[in-house]
Formats: structure tokens, C-alpha cells, sequence
């Protein structure tokens, strides 16, 4: 549900294609893994699985990243877009809901109310659609104030998420994370940071290697307790990894000559598979990523499955686009009629 216009560079939308896979290979380490409990009896010290606490935390910046980019171009709220997010969001609760039902021929009251309350179901677009809502009062606030009030409003929310709450080990995998990285994004895209931006391939790298190598180090020394703090969304790191990343696609030639038409439906990936039901079967079934890493032993094969799960989620959701069509003439009257909306 990013803002699309004509004039957006390409890469942006490989870009989201890149971070939505990075974000599914960060669910391998958190979901499949359990990574979080590395240092355990469950998960003891030793080089595979420092290894993998290190790409755990190098691929965790796939969120931020991916709302970063609603954040620079901005949300302009329209009741067909949010219409056709609620769709999407309707059609897979009901849709995985229909399928657990016949394959397990099982099912709780609970289940039920969470697959005609979708949103309950995932809690980035839960967070999200709240941002959604509020843009046009923050971009309409962002409008009437100069720089310095700005300035003053990002730093200061930004040191009670990177700061404060760093320190006291409060995670903000939440609706204040989003707001401030839309709040971010927006400030950047009005002010832009020069410096930061012509050095952002190099930033992108070195913050790459700290957050690769800064895990592995403390962990080959048997110190494991301040990983709670790295893997911490409120990690200023995993920012910095998101935003470099962002201008490092931006600023790059483009990559395709051709624009590509899949940007739209990666949300769909995050929706399959970080689905409730789904998210236990991929990761903990027999069948799944995790076996095949412990058959294996191989990331590279684990990747490859990946790509193919990443691929027909994508199929599955331009089917989706397919059968919901009909409504799209619908929705774009509704945006003619609701004269507020445009």
C-alpha cells in the first residue's frame, strides 16, 4: 500500500522486493530457529548458530525498511486504498481460515473471529493501517510547521524510541515504531540529509559488517546477554541499515530497463506466510524451512526454498487481484463521491 506515481525511480520497487525477502529470511532465524534463544540448553553456543544469531540480526532491518518506503514518498489516503487493503486482508484470513478447515477438519470459535477480524491476525498492516488513517492529519501537521519544530519532533521521539527504551530493553515492534519512521521519512524527504545520502553505499556496508560481526564476536567469547539489546527493534543500527539501504537503491542507476509489476503484490508474501496458522506450518512442520536447514545443514538450500515460497505467493496474489477486480470500478467511484478523498 505504498504511493505509487509515474515518476517514482524503478528501483524502488526491487527495493521492495528485496526487503519483503529479507524480512522472510529474518522469520527463518526468529520463527524457525528460535534464535532469540541462542545461549540455551536448546540453542548452545558453538559457530553454526552464531552464525545464524549474526544474520538474524543483519537481516532484520526488512520492516523498518519496507515502511520507510511509504514513509519518503508519503501516504495519500484514499477509501479505495483502504478498501482494497482490507480486501486483501479479508480475502487471506478467510482464505488460509477455509483451507486449515479442510485439511485439519478442525476449528476453534477463536479462529473463526479472527478470520472476519483480519487484522488482528498481523501485526505490522494492524499498525500500519492505523498509520494509514492518520496521515493526512501528520502530513497536514508537517505542512504547517518549519524545520526547527520538525527537527525538534523526530529528535526527541527519537530518543525515547533509540534511547530510553533501548536502554530499559522495551521493544517497539508497535504503532509508535511505525509513526516515527513515517514521521522520519517524511522529514528526510522535505530536508534532505546531503551528506548521509552521497555516502550511503558506504555507511550501508560498514553498518553491515558491525551488524554482522558485532553478534559473533560477543557470542564466540560466550557473552550472550546483550543480544536482547541488539535484536531489539529500537536497535538504532537496524534504522541506519534500513534508511542506507533505501538511498542506496535510490540514488543507483536503474537496475531493470523495464519497470517491473510485482512491487504490489509483495505484501501478500508477508500476509501468507507470517499468517498464524501458516507461520506454524512453515516454519515447525516436518516439511518446512527448519527441517530442511537440519537436513541439510545448508542456508543456501533454505534461500532456495524461500524463493520458490516468495514466488507463489506472488502467483497466489495476482490470482487474488484477478477475482477482486470487479470491484475496482467501484471503489474508484467511491473516491469520486467522497470529495474529502482525492
Amino acid at each position: 500500500m505504498i504511493n505509487t506515481n509515474k515518476a517514482r525511480n524503478p528501483n524502488i520497487e526491487i527495493l521492495r522486493v528485496f526487503f519483503m525477502f529479507v524480512i522472510l529470511f529474518h522469520h527463518f532465524f526468529s520463527h524457525g530457529l528460535h534464535i532469540g534463544k541462542i545461549g540455551s540448553d536448546e540453542l548452545p553456543l558453538n559457530f553454526e548458530n552464531n552464525i545464524n544469531a549474526s544474520l538474524a540480526l543483519l537481516t532484520h532491518f526488512g520492516v523498518i525498511g519496507f515502511m520507510f518506503i511509504s514513509s519518503y514518498y508519503g501516504i495519500n489516503l484514499k477509501i479505495s486504498k483502504v478498501c482494497k487493503l482490507w480486501l486483501q486482508l479479508f480475502f487471506y484470513s478467510l482464505f488460509i481460515f477455509i483451507i486449515y478447515c479442510i485439511i485439519y477438519h478442525t476449528f476453534s470459535t477463536t479462529q473463526i473471529v479472527q478470520s472476519f477480524l483480519p487484522l488482528n491476525n498481523w501485526w505490522f498492516v494492524n499498525f500500519y493501517f492505523i498509520v494509514m488513517l492518520l496521515s493526512p492529519i501528520i502530513n497536514s501537521g508537517i505542512s504547517s510547521i518549519n524545520k526547527q519544530t520538525f527537527l525538534f519532533i523526530v529528535v526527541c521521539f527519537g530518543v525515547i524510541l533509540y534511547i530510553s527504551r533501548f536502554i530499559l530493553k522495551v521493544s517497539s515492534f508497535n504503532l509508535d515504531l511505525l509513526l516515527y519512521v513515517y514521521i522520519l521519512g517524511r522529514y528526510l524527504r522535505k530536508y534532505p540529509v546531503y551528506w548521509f545520502e552521497k555516502h550511503c553505499s558506504f555507511i550501508f556496508v560498514i553498518n553491515s559488517f558491525i551488524l554482522f560481526c558485532l553478534p559473533l564476536l560477543l557470542l564466540t567469547f560466550h557473552i550472550s546477554k546483550p543480544m536482547h539489546w541488539l535484536w531489539s527493534s529500537n536497535n538504532i543500527l537496524v534504522l541506519i541499515e534500513a534508511i542506507s539501504c533505501f538511498y542506496t537503491f535510490l540514488h543507483h542507476k536503474p537496475l531493470f530497463k523495464k519497470n517491473i509489476n510485482i512491487g504490489a503484490n509483495v505484501l501478500a508474501v508477508y500476509l501468507i506466510t507470517d499468517h498464524p496458522i501458516v507461520r506454524d506450518f512453515l516454519w515447525s512442520n516436518i516439511y518446512g524451512a527448519t527441517y530442511l536447514y537440519e537436513m541439510t545443514n545448508s542456508r543456501l538450500a533454505v534461500i532456495a526454498l524461500l524463493l520458490l515460497i516468495f514466488v507463489i505467493c506472488i502467483i497466489i496474489d495476482q490470482i487474488r487481484e484477478f477475482i477482486l477486480k470487479p470491484f475496482d470500478k467501484v471503489l474508484i467511484h467511491w473516491d469520486k463521491t467522497f470529495i474529502g478523498y482525492h
